[in-house]
């Protein structure tokens, strides 16, 4: 995993839950421990504090979802990925951004 690159966090929304967006290299960092580091600083707690990803997905098919394939093509610029990972949404681009914003809950 290269180094992460926070390109920001958001204030709070009403129910104090802040927002996260990051970078990634999509060529060469994993999309799993970008989402886990990702969702650790946003938190600020240690990874290992979080919530188990694989309890939510599959992380090995999240990362061949934007991994460089075994021919060398990269996947298509187009690629997304979008699922709730504890009281968060998380959104994945392609072009290696990471967003993670608190779940509306209907209350």
């Amino acid at each position: 995993m290269d180094e992460h690159h926070a390109i920001g966090d958001h204030p709070t929304d009403s129910s104090g839950s802040a927002s996260h967006v990051t970078s990634f290299d999509p060529h060469t960092d994993s999309v799993v421990e970008e989402v886990i580091m990702a969702m650790a600083t946003l938190m600020d707690v240690e990874p290992t504090e979080l919530d188990v990803l694989s309890q939510t997905l599959d992380p090995d098919a999240l990362d061949a979802l934007f991994r460089p394939r075994t021919d060398g093509t990269h996947p298509e610029s187009d690629t997304q990925a979008r699922f709730a990972y504890g009281d968060h949404i998380v959104d994945i681009k392609s072009e290696g951004v990471i967003s993670i914003q608190p779940a509306v809950t209907d209350d």
